[in-house]
């Protein structure tokens, strides 16, 4: 009996809650939302401060925070906390981690016009989300939330010659010079 109570304390005290700083790009890109089995999608990029000045990148999908009350916005970088629950599973998939917005520390608009790069690395057919890119008259939707301009004729159809997944690839992309423009891309790469 000792040895199961001695197991559950155990237990209890490695599951808990804990409060990191992340900071949240001020673009989406293709990514998993911190889940093994979803479509990539795209995530808001978070990156951790740590104290020993290592990094790490995690994926989060915008609809989750949302729900507890965090607004993404293209063009403004966020430093926010998040609550990281640990809870015991026996389950491969589930890696036995919750996370939850608890608040905004700082937002920093980045200067209009500025360009960032969105990346869509080669993928096996079906990882990508079905909507994730999709041509709309002149330009493109991003998860059909976006506007995506082209800034040419010519860039439209180079994009619209790629699937995300099938061959890995690069945009250039703009943010608006005024608010509620839509993002402008400016150029389509091959990965290496």
């Amino acid at each position: 009996m000792r040895m199961v109570l001695l197991l559950g304390v155990v237990m209890w005290a490695g599951c808990g809650d804990e409060v990191r700083t992340y900071r949240i790009a001020p673009y989406l890109e293709p990514g998993q939302g911190n889940c093994i089995e979803c479509s990539v999608a795209l995530s808001l990029r978070a990156t951790e401060e740590r104290g020993d000045g290592t990094l790490n990148v995690t994926h989060f999908y915008p609809e989750t925070f949302k729900e507890q009350g965090f607004t993404f916005k293209w063009g403004v970088e966020q430093r926010v906390e998040i609550e990281m629950e640990r809870y015991p599973t026996d389950m491969e998939d589930d890696p036995g981690v919750r996370f939850t917005f608890r608040r905004v520390l700082e937002r920093h608009p980045v200067e209009p016009g500025a360009r960032f790069t969105m990346t869509f690395p080669e993928a096996p057919p079906g990882v990508y989300a079905e909507k994730i890119l999709v041509r709309e008259g002149d330009g493109f939707l991003l998860q059909q939330a976006e506007r995506l301009e082209c800034g040419s004729a010519e860039l439209c159809e180079q994009l619209a010659a790629r699937r995300p997944g099938e061959a890995g690839f690069a945009l250039e992309v703009a943010y608006p010079e005024t608010e509620g423009a839509p993002l402008r891309l400016h150029a389509v790469r091959d990965l290496p």
